[in-house]
């Protein structure tokens, strides 16, 4: 017998590990933390977005995990996302040197109002009227997208005439993917200052 099938009916006759997400220990990184249940889960982008959102209005959510040693990886990422994640009933403290991310609102540098988007072959393109503060390649473009949600891109050109701006931010294939299926809200994004800055 394959020893990958042999993995797989192991997993069906005896329960894995069990890693439920209970909270939040501090400002979440909800759209990273997303990416990583449905990366991890196999579910598609609804259910690890309800997943998430669950939690973060105060109720546990299972993650169903092969190995103890997997859980215990997973783990570690989620915390370090700002969620409080046990596994078989264990709290997981966050990795030694662990400090919470500032806020968005200490990161911001500016406003776009935003006339056009496009994606396509990695690249976000976004153009618009400043409306405060500058963009600076090296900054983060910040995208908001449905349940206040929002995630950042790095900007990589800028270019301005005027008061209008043109910025272009580098995506992968999953950025881009999830920015068309849950839809820009609004008409401004934020730009904000980069974490390495």
């Amino acid at each position: 017998m394959r020893p990958r099938l042999v993995r797989w009916l192991r997993a069906l006759v005896a329960p894995g590990p069990r890693l439920t997400l209970v909270g939040a220990l501090s400002e979440v990184h909800k759209i990273e933390a997303i990416k990583e249940v449905r990366r991890v889960s196999g579910w598609g982008l609804k259910a690890a977005k309800e997943t998430v959102d669950a939690v973060l209005t105060g109720h546990t959510r299972t993650i169903p995990l092969v190995t103890d040693e997997r859980a215990e990886a997973v783990a570690q990422r989620l915390v370090a996302l700002g969620l409080v994640v046990e596994v078989n009933g264990r709290r997981v403290a966050p990795p030694a040197g662990w400090v919470p991310r500032v806020s968005w609102a200490d990161r911001q540098r500016g406003e776009v109002e935003v006339r056009s988007a496009a994606s396509g072959a990695g690249v976000l393109c976004v153009e618009g009227r400043m409306v405060s503060g500058e963009v600076e390649r090296g900054d983060d473009l910040g995208l908001p997208i449905h349940s206040s949600l929002m995630f950042t891109l790095p900007v990589e050109r800028v270019e301005r005439q005027g008061d209008t701006v043109r910025i272009e931010a580098t995506a992968t294939a999953e950025d881009v993917e999830l920015w068309v299926q849950m839809g820009v809200v609004g008409d401004v994004l934020p730009v904000l200052r980069s974490e390495t800055a």
